[in-house]
């Protein structure tokens, strides 16, 4: 591990440019930045959004990552020394609509900034997702490794492989590309409806109660991605979790337990999950109702083993994740509960 770069040149503080800073896992990148003394560039779409980031170390430009005159004069009149692209849309339901494409152009984009005004960016880091390498084997119920087969099968993951793929391809700056299993933790509104489901003693598992998921606290993903940028990787592609491997039906316990509950875990097999993504895409096509249920998280949940493994993430930046599932429940569990009450 190299020393942390936040105060590398003639005592200046480094400037770290964070994409989707407004997000929950953007929020928390802002937060370590902050805390190890970068400056930090901000770029955001809706400054209502932004309105409560108010530390004069953070420097908001009002841009749109989509637009590449926006963003190279981002770069041009800022020069940052370091970019953490972590911005990008996680619903997609077609994959040849507008943000699918905005996944993958966004990255170009950027890159092609940098090319122009910093040739000399220290580091770019890309928070992908581990839904661009696909399930795991079902057979085997082997985590997800390194070098096995990119296989995505959801539109989401799909935009995020060639995302990757742009930046190998191009690999004109040093770049550490993270795949992290599902994330959590404050600011998450992602789990709320699983908590206010937990309050009445029922959290349905989809498919089987032996589907395998990898998880990591927000706070330690933001910890691993600064890291990064002080590590002596110049290149790769690393899984993220907090290195278990947990059932569906103990993620549903753990969330259960911080609400002081014992929830029943009926599972909902594959047909009916099937049938009931249908009528959700009825519902909101003919009656107007927010699709609960869109074929694109149904191609996820269908599949059995969404775990990875971490071990070149360890060995590369001596990972050791501070918070367990159980950990960071509690943690945050002021904040769900928050989430629940609003």
């Amino acid at each position: 591990m190299g020393t942390d770069p936040a105060l590398w040149r003639h005592g200046r503080a480094a400037k770290l440019l964070i994409t989707g800073a407004t997000g929950m896992v953007g929020r928390h990148l802002v937060e370590e930045a902050l805390r190890r003394g970068y400056e930090v560039l901000a770029p955001v779409r809706s400054p209502e959004k932004a309105k409560d980031l108010t530390d004069p170390g953070i420097h908001l430009v009002h841009t749109d990552l989509t637009d590449p005159a926006a963003v190279r004069d981002l770069f041009r009149l800022h020069r940052p020394d370091y970019v953490i692209h972590n911005a990008g849309v996680t619903k997609l339901n077609v994959r040849q609509s507008a943000d699918y494409a905005a996944n993958v152009e966004m990255v170009r984009i950027l890159l092609d900034a940098a090319s122009e005004w910093t040739p000399d960016l220290k580091k770019f880091v890309f928070n992908s997702s581990l839904e661009a390498g696909g399930p795991g084997d079902e057979t085997t119920m082997q985590p997800k490794r390194i070098g096995d087969d990119a296989q995505p099968v959801t539109d989401y993951g799909r935009s995020k492989r060639e995302a990757e793929q742009v930046i190998t391809d191009r690999a004109s700056v040093p770049y550490v590309i993270f795949r992290p299993g599902g994330v959590y933790g404050r600011y998450d509104r992602g789990l709320l409806p699983y908590f206010s489901l937990a309050r009445f003693g029922i959290l349905p598992l989809f498919v089987s109660d032996r589907q395998r998921i990898s998880v990591i606290y927000a706070k330690d993903l933001a910890r691993l991605f600064l890291d990064s940028l002080a590590s002596d990787v110049s290149s790769g592609t690393y899984y993220a979790s907090d290195g278990q491997v947990y059932t569906t039906a103990e993620f549903a316990g753990a969330i259960a337990r911080q609400l002081n509950k014992a929830a029943r875990t009926p599972v909902i097999p594959r047909r009916s999950l099937m049938l009931l993504s249908r009528f959700s895409e009825s519902l909101a096509k003919y009656a107007g109702f927010k699709n609960f249920l869109p074929e694109e998280r149904v191609r996820q949940l269908v599949y059995l083993n969404w775990s990875c493994d971490i071990s070149e993430t360890v060995r590369a930046f001596g990972f050791k994740p501070d918070y367990m599932l159980e950990e960071g429940l509690a943690d945050a569990s002021d904040w769900y509960l928050k989430g629940l009450r609003q």
